[in-house]
């Protein structure tokens, strides 16, 4: 996980850019993430987000965005726990 990743989410959610389910299941699935025929839900993307958010390695996420930041104390916040309480309430599907 790049810091860049973690620091576009937050910007996605600070505007309310709502998740597009059906274009990141198409995605995953090209990926390997999520299987062929199955939905996914709003709730599959919360919890798969919590797991993410729980093994993030946040000292490093925090160094990848440092040079290009100017207040580098909004970095202060970024936890599994920062992440995982924006999720629950900002994030929106469409």
């Amino acid at each position: 996980m790049k810091g860049r990743d973690l620091y576009d989410y937050v910007w996605y959610l600070a505007y309310s850019i709502p998740a597009d389910l059906k274009h990141l299941q198409s995605r995953m699935v090209q990926t390997g993430h999520w299987k062929k025929g199955e939905t996914l839900t709003e709730k599959d993307l919360h919890e798969l987000l919590d797991k993410r958010f729980g093994v993030i390695d946040y000292g490093q996420a925090k160094q990848d965005v440092f040079p290009y930041i100017t207040d580098h104390s909004a970095l202060d916040l970024w936890s599994a726990e920062f992440f995982k309480s924006i999720t629950a309430d900002k994030l929106i599907c469409g």
